[in-house]
């Protein structure tokens, strides 16, 4: 758990998405553009963009699902998830008018 937290300090960090199968949320990196994309940023002569790093984890820490079962955290609420009704969960957005079912 101290690698997630750690993850989080890191300023390569873009945002955050979820984890279904736990509900901790899952740092990814920024995303270089790729080599065929137009960019407005110049590489040196004969050098071409960094290459990708990787992802922090290939698996949740916790519940080891793999990085890609995962939802946007704005989808979180409008599914149902075992982890929604353990002790600790914050609730639904007020802003919703309904849970789901």
């Amino acid at each position: 758990m101290k690698d997630l937290l750690l993850a989080w300090l890191e300023p390569a960090v873009a945002a955050g998405l979820v984890w279904r199968g736990c509900g901790f949320a899952y740092p990814f990196r920024h995303r270089p553009q790729s080599v065929g994309a137009k960019s407005l940023q110049v590489w040196p002569e004969g050098q071409g963009p960094p290459p990708r790093v990787p992802e922090f984890f290939a698996a949740c820490p916790h519940c080891g699902a793999p990085n890609t079962d995962i939802h946007l955290p704005d989808d979180v609420e409008q599914h149902d998830h075992p982890w929604m009704q353990l002790d600790g969960y914050a609730g639904f957005d007020p802003r919703l008018r309904e849970p789901p079912r």
